[in-house]
């Protein structure tokens, strides 16, 4: 999955355009000709809607002892955590095409954004799925990088993996940055031996 055009018809001009479509084209023959089975989604298609469906039927195709290779390109974010299980108060969030940068009451309140909270439990049925002879692989490009291709946001000077600095809230104002976020860059990982390894890799600041 990779995003370099946000639909601006849905989100009102407030994601910057960005390269993450760019990375799908070059890896998917990569994968192919290492024998992957690829199915992409990129820019319009990438809804929240169509990132679900094709994240259940990844899980639903696996089988036992596969190596699964799940991507995201394109814009992240934190956001205010109301279920109480982030230590920092902040969940992370990868943005589909069709998701917008601030809370409105009644046009928008969040229902697009994919949190970590709804990544965790499919992942843990993939590998469930593939068993512990499989390996999950996933890799998650939702950083500015600075000034690099990604695009850093004019008022931002800081380049968490989460994408933005501009925290998604519900209670503390349109454009409130949470304080250091380094702490919650982690996803929870269920450990036993019925799945199977997992491996994240997330992008980092530029000095990283």
């Amino acid at each position: 999955m990779g995003i370099s055009k946000y639909d601006t018809a849905l989100t009102g001009y407030q994601w910057n355009n960005i390269n993450g479509a760019n990375d799908v084209k070059l890896l998917a023959p990569i994968l192919k000709a290492k024998g992957f089975k690829v199915t992409t989604l990129t820019d319009e298609k990438a809804t929240h809607k169509n990132i679900i469906e094709g994240i259940n039927k990844l899980i639903a195709t696996s089988q036992k002892g596969d190596i699964v290779y799940f991507h995201f390109s394109g814009h992240g974010q934190p956001v205010e955590d109301i279920s109480g299980d982030e230590a920092d108060g902040w969940d992370e969030a990868i943005i589909p095409v069709d998701a917008r940068k601030v809370y409105k009451k009644g046009v928008y309140e969040g229902h697009k954004h994919i949190l970590d909270d709804d990544l965790a439990p499919l992942i843990t049925k993939l590998r469930t799925k593939i068993g512990p002879k499989g390996v999950v692989y996933a890799v998650l490009d939702a950083c500015h990088a600075g000034t690099a291709s990604k695009g850093l946001d004019d008022d931002e000077d800081e380049c968490p993996s989460r994408g933005t600095m501009q925290g998604f809230t519900f209670t503390r104002g349109k454009y409130f940055k949470p304080k250091r976020l380094e702490t919650a860059n982690y996803y929870k990982v269920q450990k036993t031996r019925q799945n199977s390894h997992v491996v994240f890799f997330e992008a980092c600041r530029p000095y990283q």
